[in-house]
């Protein structure tokens, strides 16, 4: 039953499938009673993309207009929020994180990669951080944070949208494709990848880097649900992507990498199949084309263990705990918007006086003038003969 907090959902969109996805999210989530927003942290003025701690910082301290005029849109969405989850972790400066006032979330899937230039910097303003790789919820406790917890990324698809039965899933006669791959062929995992596919031509591997290409949005689930095996390889610790869920949800036998961490989500030789060497996973491969019996039993009881734990709503009822639980610690603060607008304005402004500051003592050292009057020269050069009035009152309060 859904509660009664509101929720504002911050997510990265760089392209039309993802901000699809979101949106299918939130209708589903809408659907069910929960009362949520969300809020897009790759605007197109931002290229759309996510941006790498140095750049945000970088933009920050330099009172970029375009990511201030984001976070005053973003301010405005605050005020109506009790709890915010940061989903994905990307864009949003921890010195403005630590002004919002309700309660927040950090989600992060892209560790440890991506740990240096996104999560590390930034997850200390949130009150939860939520680790998606299950193997790097200890990175996060290295860092001082001490109210981290793991979060599964879930599968793509709800239980509303696969609807297999347990026949259907038992009768290896409905699942003409032996092996499938769908993920990326990159730099990582391209010898991996290879080995794999040599052993086993008639596999199905699709996506970035493969010559078959990229699939569709809708081509992964179609072929899943007619594949009796998925390879599930990692650029290195894991398990955290979502053929991880996606595989059991269509009935598929997933054999995956990084087997003691896999562990950990389902129950080994049980629900899923683990391996640490590609030697390893060929033999298991022709082990499991082998036998199908065997197979088809572990693929039923992975794909019984999604449906009780792994669906978007589980993993999404998962989330309100915490968020409940976290909202009930202590009273929560509303974030106010002409505060956050207000300390906007002033890190502008403050920024711009350093700048001035800056520029002012490099042309007094050019022109062989004190500082205090190289300063005011250069404030006198940049001033407009006529004043420009500004084009509606967001410029007006950071100052553009």
């Amino acid at each position: 039953m859904a509660g009664q907090l509101r929720y504002l959902w911050c997510h990265s969109a760089t392209d039309a499938a993802t901000a699809d996805w979101h949106r299918n999210l939130l209708a589903r989530r809408r659907e069910r009673g929960f009362a949520i927003e969300h809020f897009c942290v790759t605007p197109p003025e931002l290229g759309p993309r996510w941006l790498h701690f140095p750049d945000l910082d970088r933009r920050w301290r330099a009172g970029e207009p375009r990511l201030l005029a984001m976070y005053e849109r973003l301010a405005e969405a605050i005020a109506g929020c009790d709890v915010l989850v940061h989903f994905n972790g990307a864009n949003l400066h921890p010195r403005f994180m630590e002004q919002v006032r309700c309660r927040k979330i950090y989600v992060c899937a892209d560790d440890p990669e991506s740990s240096e230039i996104l999560s590390r910097p930034v997850a200390y303003a949130y009150d939860l951080q939520l680790v998606q790789n299950i193997a790097c919820v200890d990175l996060y406790r290295s860092w001082g944070l001490r109210n981290v917890r793991f979060w599964p990324l879930g599968s793509q698809l709800g239980e509303e949208r696969i609807t297999l039965t347990d026949q259907q899933i038992l009768d290896p006669a409905t699942r003409p494709v032996p092996v499938i791959y769908h993920g990326e062929r990159n730099d990582r995992r391209r010898a991996r990848l290879d080995a794999l596919q040599q052993a086993f031509p008639a596999a199905v591997c699709r996506g970035h880097g493969w010559p078959a290409g990229y699939a569709d949005e809708a081509e992964p689930g179609a072929t899943y649900q007619r594949a009796r095996i998925g390879w599930n390889v990692h650029n290195s610790t894991g398990p955290v992507n979502f053929r991880t869920y996606d595989l059991p949800a269509h009935g598929v036998l997933q054999i995956c990498d990084n087997r003691t961490h896999l562990g950990r989500l389902f129950a080994p030789g049980e629900e899923v199949v683990g391996f640490d060497t590609i030697a390893e996973a060929i033999a298991l491969t022709h082990h499991y084309l082998a036998h199908p019996d065997e197979q088809r039993r572990i693929a039923l009881a992975g794909h019984r263990r999604w449906r009780q734990d792994y669906t978007p709503d589980r993993i999404w009822d998962r989330l309100v705990g915490h968020a409940e639980e976290l909202h009930a610690g202590k009273d929560a603060v509303q974030a106010s918007s002409p505060l956050l607008i207000a300390g906007l304005a002033t890190h502008h402004r403050r920024t711009r006086l350093r700048r001035m500051l800056w520029r002012g003592a490099r042309l007094a050292a050019a022109c062989g003038l004190p500082l205090r009057l190289g300063a005011r020269l250069w404030r006198r050069l940049r001033q407009p003969r006529h004043p420009v009035r500004a084009e509606h009152p967001a410029q007006e309060r950071i100052g553009r």
